[in-house]
């Protein structure tokens, strides 16, 4: 490792060993339960939240997270986190920052006994969990990194050499489902937000309806509006504008549910459909995600946040209007909640 001493391997064993090593039958267990699942058509996020559920099942972490790189191999998105912090808003890693983007950069897994030594951790505040080592692998596909697996604890040298083997073993071994899962998804996705693209809005809602009236079950939508995005572009410029549009992204589908189904519409806002979800379920979630914006500024850079306010125009089905009636009663309550100074959800009447 690159400006530090290695000890010999026995005495590096010792060293990092703080704990029970995991029982290999509920190792082989958990893989087995993870296999199983991802025989099934299940969202990209998760795939990702049970390997790193696992992950802190079987090692002596506090903390765990994968990240996929953009399609720009820019930035690291945040896919899924599992442990201590997630009231706290996810961190922004760029290619080779912090030691999560060294191990894209150099694609070698790392075992970090002490971040206090370690030039290449990126410390901040607003992490909201101690870390003090890290357990760090490339999630690779043939000889391309796609994302990184990384479990962190409070105490140093928490990890063995073992430890960082299960954690390379993880990803391993969930990596034909990730990829095919973001092959399959990215296809139809926006670019910038990693959101579905318009195009898809209206096909999918109206399936969504099908399935609804089919099986008795209620439907909510919500147009998510930016409030004056175009300040922001102003104000910076449009690089931090665009960053803008993928951190609200991110916030919306990291306090969503998994059935969630999110889409980019125009340049300012995005479509939220709430399958199963009443009118109380879908305003709790709404009020939820502009309250976030309030509690949690957006990190654009480390030395820049945004306190980015959204409108959000909310309607349940009434069981008898198409798709198209449906999101246009939730794009007129987003523009009256934005005359109403923004910041706010409206909930739309029951519609013709």
């Amino acid at each position: 490792m690159e400006g530090r001493r290695l000890l010999p391997l026995q005495a590096r064993r010792r060293l990092c060993y703080t704990g029970e090593m995991p029982d290999s039958r509920k190792v082989v267990d958990t893989l087995i339960e993870i296999t199983r699942k991802f025989t099934h058509d299940i969202p990209l996020e998760e795939v990702l939240r049970e390997i790193t559920s696992a992950a802190l099942a079987l090692l002596p972490g506090n903390h765990c997270s994968i990240r996929i790189l953009n399609d720009e191999k820019t930035e690291l998105v945040c896919g899924a986190r599992s442990g201590e912090g997630l009231d706290s808003p996810p961190m922004v890693f760029r290619k080779g920052e912090g030691v999560i983007g060294w191990v894209v950069d150099y694609g070698r897994a790392v075992n970090v006994w002490d971040t206090q030594e370690d030039p290449r951790f990126k410390p901040a505040k607003e992490q909201g969990f101690g870390v003090r080592s890290i357990a760090a692998v490339p999630v690779r596909v043939g000889e391309k990194v796609i994302g990184v697996l990384a479990v962190t604890s409070a105490r140093p040298s928490s990890f063995t050499v073992e430890d960082l083997a299960l954690v390379q073993l993880l990803a391993n071994c969930s990596v034909p489902v990730i990829e095919k899962t973001r092959l399959e998804r990215l296809s139809p996705f926006d670019d910038l937000t990693l959101t579905y693209k318009e195009i898809n809005l209206l096909p999918r809602l109206s399936g969504y309806l099908e399935t609804a009236g089919r099986v008795g079950q209620p439907l909510s939508l919500a147009v998510l509006g930016l409030d004056r995005l175009d300040h922001v572009y102003k104000k910076h410029d449009f690089e931090m504008g665009n960053r803008l549009l993928r951190r609200f992204a991110d916030r919306v589908r990291e306090l969503g549910h998994y059935t969630h189904w999110l889409a980019r519409r125009g340049i300012d806002s995005f479509v939220l459909i709430m399958p199963d979800s009443d009118a109380a379920i879908a305003r709790h979630h709404a009020e939820e995600i502009v309250k976030s914006l309030d509690a949690f500024p957006l990190v654009l850079t480390p030395d820049l946040k945004v306190e980015q306010k959204a409108s959000v125009g909310m309607a349940t089905w009434n069981r008898t209007e198409s798709a198209e009636d449906l999101l246009l009663r939730c794009e007129e309550a987003c523009l009256e909640a934005r005359r109403e100074g923004g910041g706010r959800v409206l909930v739309s009447g029951g519609g013709s």
